[in-house]
């Protein structure tokens, strides 16, 4: 809002939020540097780090919840026109964390007396440093052992309440006024209302006890009437004493709040309860307090224009996005001379007239509830980001653009910075290096910020700048940032460097320039048909000035990738334009506003260039530019595929042989397809790159047809020459033609019924111990135990194995599971598998393969010797279940899952062990083992003359 000051000139009091979360990591900056990295306890330093009030504000903790309960009485005797009262009790208490142990801590408080103060519910130790001077107010608090983590502090107090003054002149803290007191906190004065850590960046919860006199009079006694106490956030409760005498106000603010946002107003007011619906369809309440003293014409005024307030707010809501409070209104006090300004005290901001609630003040308070209140500057230097939105805002809800029909804001501030002379005191300081409190509310902070705000829009555009206004509040909501973080936020919308615009009109205590603004355009003459090699385009870059200062440095871009690929600039290019690699940059000559700069270039359609499109588009590169008609593009005439050579064939043109095309010579990225004819007619399918000559085609040529394809090129098609005739396949000699030596005529090893391995019940390897070929002594491979092979029809050759074995195989295709290597054995793939680490012979167990491997078949063998165990079936749950051979040697051994080409799954080491020695750890008998190995031998002898007949 605006106000008259002390002195003279125009005043708009704002305020910041901070972020407790920033507010923390600023306060830790501070630790000295052997303690922030040790646990031992620390003095918590008594600054927050804010250049503007250097000794106000604290740090070394996060300030999470006040509770504060205050008792206000006026004097007995008055004896001026403004009320005199005192607290005749006031507690405080501050729940904070400490991310370092503090052996003390301080708060800022002005004023009245200290009674007593507990931290964590233990009597603590107190001092105070005060030095009015250099605005110290200091209260520094040693509790009985260090604090660490959350921790609460309790301050009671009591007395007169003071008013602060700030360098400027301005006051805040507690002011009189005709039948109460007003506590008002911008920018540091709330350390007089109540102990705290006073700085915006520490954001905190709030609640507010205030006791009262139920009715109040003027100083001189008369015109008593109901009382009241305002405070923020919502009304919890209104509670009369046992007498009636006094009543209690409890107020709650659940959202986070800077302490210079807090308001306690007491005195008599007329309460207006109600509530607004938001856009968003959700109703809060609305709490407002006029002084009943006003006029019945000034009340009016203020009913009028709070009738408005759901329809400006929702307004507001368009431009800002959501309310971010949980309730509204206003307080309208007239506090006698002390305060002369509005001020956006959270939820329910405060006027000290009737007349300012009815102007615009009213929607630059509003705006303030979310930019300044729900977000925040860390440190008062920034206070130019609230102050700037909220006197911009106004003009903008004012405007055609926005709510009204009034001027643009472009016009607006334009005619603002234009009437301030370059060198008028009023620029030498710059928003984002303010230092000095007594210039806080000055020029930098309320017109240059919102000349800012206006000169930041036509810079990044509309779109950019209406997506960056409420994403400020989305992303920092009930923090306090700095403009650093504006800056980021802005380019990251943008997708400009801001860098130079920011230094300017932030940063340098001087005029800045205001920005330029056009809007451009790239054309080129339409066509009726699609462009051919060789035509010349034509393309016309177009430059209006559509701001209010000349246009002197701006550039625009041409992104001339696509026309580069198929067309050639024409040279030389106009003196103004240049090619950086595929960018064209034109440097637009200085423009009067409203007048318009062109720039023509012209391409060659290349000899290369075939079908698509030739693109371009054209951006300004520089702030200020946006584009109407900026990118082309035109349709290039498709030609044939060219180098097409005819296709090769290689290969032996023989009966049984594959014949390969060949495609040497055509351009990069060609796709093909293949047709073969035999003497001409071509063969059904026959359309793979290769070719397996039929017996069919015997005598005869073959020939193959060739179409090659590419993307914006005509596909051609090219036929082979011929072969030479196809000779006859060639025979194997010492064969029939059509048999297959080592079978008998009609029969196929591996396709006698009952022979196939893993088929006929009883005979798997691995599930019947006493007929698997590698271990059943006596049971010669490939035959049946005590008969002579079969030679009759329909049996297997003798000299082949037996496909109701599965004897280990090495040779690929053999129809048996080959054997893996025992270099396959890795130590990568040891433990892939999982299975007990001892079994007994015929004992049954789970081996886990992996789920990845379900439904999957899989076989499993025993090593150092391979033996096949069984071909399995790995389940759902990715396991299979082996039996382990009866006659399986006792000992170490290794247990392998492969694939049936003989690649290993995993594997890993087993013990077999007796079944008596798997549990009781006992040795096998002397005699037992020798048994087993005269068996064991007797078999091999056996087995050996059985394979000498075979080999006879």
């Amino acid at each position: 809002m605006t106000v008259t000051r002390p002195g003279g000139g125009v005043r708009a009091r704002r305020h910041i939020a901070t972020t407790a979360t920033l507010a923390l990591a600023a306060s830790m900056l501070m630790l000295p540097a052997t303690a922030a990295f040790a646990d031992d306890a620390i003095d918590g330093p008594q600054t927050s780090g804010d250049s503007v009030f250097p000794n106000v504000g604290n740090g070394g903790y996060d300030a999470l919840d006040y509770d504060v309960s205050l008792a206000w009485t006026p004097d007995a005797q008055q004896t001026t026109n403004l009320v005199a009262g005192s607290m005749g009790a006031a507690t405080t208490t501050m729940t904070a964390r400490a991310a370092q142990p503090l052996r003390t801590f301080s708060l800022d408080f002005e004023g009245m007396e200290i009674d007593s103060i507990t931290v964590n519910g233990q009597p603590a130790t107190w001092t105070g440093d005060i030095d009015a001077a250099a605005i110290k107010y200091k209260l520094v608090i040693t509790p009985a052992t260090p604090v660490s983590g959350d921790f609460t502090t309790t301050i009671k107090y009591h007395g007169v309440p003071v008013t602060h003054i700030d360098l400027d002149g301005a006051a805040e803290g507690w002011s009189r006024t005709s039948d109460g007191a007003m506590l008002l906190g911008q920018p540091i004065g709330m350390m007089a209302g109540y102990p705290h850590n006073n700085t915006p960046a520490d954001k905190a919860t709030y609640t507010f006890t205030i006791d009262i006199p139920s009715t109040l009079s003027a100083a001189n006694g008369t015109g008593a009437a109901p009382a009241a106490a305002v405070s923020n956030g919502e009304l919890k409760s209104r509670t009369p004493s046992a007498d009636g005498s006094r009543t209690t106000w409890v107020w709650r603010q659940d959202k986070q709040m800077a302490s210079e946002l807090a308001i306690i107003g007491i005195g008599r007011y007329d309460v207006i309860e109600s509530s607004i619906v938001l856009s968003d369809g959700r109703t809060i309440p609305s709490w407002s307090f006029i002084d009943s003293t006003l006029s019945v014409a000034n009340k009016t005024t203020v009913t009028n224009r709070l009738a408005q307030l759901q329809t400006i707010t929702q307004n507001l809501e368009k431009v800002y996005g959501p309310y971010p409070g949980n309730s509204t209104g206003v307080v309208v006090d007239t506090v006698p001379s002390a305060i002369n300004y509005a001020l956006e005290t959270q939820d329910r901001s405060f006027f000290p007239s009737a007349s300012s609630v009815g102007g615009n003040t009213l929607i630059h308070e509003l705006i303030h509830q979310w930019y300044g209140d729900n977000v925040a500057p860390s440190t008062w230097t920034d206070i130019w980001i609230g102050e700037g939105m909220a006197t911009w805002g106004p003009t903008h809800y004012n405007s055609q653009a926005g709510f009204g029909t009034g001027a643009s804001t472009e016009q607006t501030y334009f005619n603002s910075w234009n009437s301030k002379a370059a060198n008028s005191p009023d620029w030498t300081i710059a928003p984002g290096l303010q230092n000095n409190s007594a210039e806080l509310y000055g020029y930098q902070t309320y017109t240059r910020s919102a000349q800012f705000w206006e000169a930041l829009k036509i810079s990044i555009g509309d779109e950019a700048f209406f997506k960056l206004v409420p994403e400020w509040q989305a992303r920092y909501g009930g923090l306090s940032v700095s403009g650093a973080e504006l800056k980021a936020l802005a380019e990251e919308l943008s997708g400009h460097d801001l860098t130079a615009f920011w230094n300017a009109w932030i940063m340098t205590p001087a005029k800045p320039a205001w920005p330029e603004k056009l809007t451009a355009s790239l054309t080129t003459p339409e066509r009726t048909e699609p462009a051919k090699r060789g035509d010349e385009i034509v393309y016309s870059l177009t430059a209006t000035n559509t701001g209010k200062v000349p246009l002197a440095t701006s550039v625009i871009t041409v992104d001339a990738t696509s026309l580069l690929a198929s067309a050639t600039l024409a040279t030389p290019l106009p003196e103004s334009v240049t090619l950086d690699g595929t960018t064209l940059s034109w440097t637009v000559p200085a423009t009067a506003p409203g007048a318009a700069a062109a720039v023509t270039f012209k391409a060659v359609v290349s000899d290369t260039a075939s079908g698509g499109t030739i693109d371009a588009a054209a951006q300004v590169a520089t702030l200020g530019g946006t584009c109407t008609e900026c990118s082309t593009s035109l349709d290039v005439t498709e030609y044939e595929l060219a180098p097409a050579p005819a296709p090769t064939i290689s290969g032996d043109a023989r009966v049984g042989e594959t014949l390969t095309a060949g495609t040497a010579g055509w351009p990069e990225g060609t796709s093909f397809s293949y047709e073969w004819a035999i003497d001409g007619t071509t063969v059904a399918d026959a359309t793979a790159e290769t070719f397996e000559i039929p017996a069919s085609a015997e005598g005869k040529t073959v020939t193959v047809t060739v179409t090659g394809a590419k993307d914006q090129f005509l596909p051609v098609t090219v036929t082979s020459d011929p072969t030479a005739a196809v000779q006859p396949a060639k025979v194997d000699p010492g064969t029939e033609p059509g048999t297959d030596p080592g079978t008998e005529p009609g029969t196929e090893p591996g396709t006698d019924p009952g022979s196939d391995p893993g088929t006929d019940p009883g005979t798997d390897p691995g599930t019947d111990p006493g007929t698997d070929p590698s271990t059943d002594p006596g049971a010669d491979p490939g035959t049946d135990p005590g008969t002579e092979p079969s030679t009759e029809p329909g049996t297997t050759d003798p000299g082949s194995t037996d496909p109701g074995t599965t004897e280990p195989s090495t040779e690929p295709g053999s129809g048996a599971p080959i054997a893996p290597a025992e270099s396959a054995l890795t130590d990568a793939l040891k433990g892939a598998i999982t299975f007990p680490g001892t079994v007994a012979p015929g004992q049954r167990f789970s081996v886990g393969v992996g789920t990845e491997h379900a439904g999957k078949s899989v076989e499993a063998w025993l090593f150092s010797t391979p033996r096949h165990l069984s071909t399995l079936t790995v389940n759902a749950q990715g396991y299979v279940q082996i039996t382990m051979p009866n006659d399986a040697a006792t000992g170490p051994h290794r247990l392998v899952i492969a694939n049936a080409d003989g690649s290993v799954i995993g594997w890993g080491p087993i013990l077999v062990q007796a079944r008596g020695l798997a549990t009781t750890g006992g040795t096998l008998p002397l005699v037992g083992a020798a048994l087993g190995a005269t068996l064991l031998l007797g078999g091999a002898l056996v087995l050996a003359s059985r394979r000498r007949q075979r080999s006879a």
